[in-house]
């Protein structure tokens, strides 16, 4: 039972984390710094990469944000 709950809450950490990661990099892409600030606060991963490889901190940096 412990370890199913223990599964169970990974997978879900993982789908929101991810999840909030797409919208971190939509944010970044759209020069939203608040949103990008809200996201990361909320748990965003930060190292999750496009289908380029990029971050979304090497997209900012390219981008001069």
């Amino acid at each position: 039972m412990k370890k199913t709950f223990i599964i169970l809450i990974v997978s879900i950490s993982f789908f929101c984390c991810s999840k909030l990661g797409d919208e971190l990099i939509k944010a970044v892409e759209n020069g939203d710094l608040v949103n990008v600030v809200l996201l990361i606060d909320a748990g965003a991963d930060v190292n999750i990469q496009k289908e380029t490889g990029l971050t979304p901190l090497m997209f900012a940096a390219d981008s001069n944000y």
